[in-house]
């Protein structure tokens, strides 16, 4: 099984949809309905994640498709990261990592 954790940028995607409103079922003195319907486009925000760059990768052997993992990750105060997965169910099988962040120039 292979893990991946990955840096992430966050988008808001604006969606337009269009939605009829109805002035209600008022009918003619003939008997047939109006067709007053109204069509109003309504602006939809969402947020979404997309996959900026993979910073850890972790693999562990002996694991199936549908077998449970733990991922724990700390973040420093220096903001380095200390990343433990293991294999939740019955074995003590597991990978540990640190990732140091890259200096950066004085300003």
């Amino acid at each position: 099984m292979i893990i991946r954790i990955s840096e992430g940028i966050r988008e808001i995607v604006v969606e337009k949809v269009e939605r009829q409103v109805s002035g209600g079922n008022s009918e003619d003195d003939d008997g047939e309905a109006n067709e007053d319907d109204e069509v109003e486009e309504e602006e939809v925000c969402n947020r979404v994640l997309k996959v900026h760059k993979v910073t850890p990768e972790a693999a562990i052997k002996g694991t199936t498709k549908s077998g449970k993992v733990e991922v724990t990750i700390n973040v420093g105060s220096d903001l380095d990261l200390n990343v433990a997965v293991s294999v939740v169910v019955g074995t003590q099988l597991g990978v540990r990592g640190e990732i140091k962040p890259k200096a950066r120039p004085a300003q």
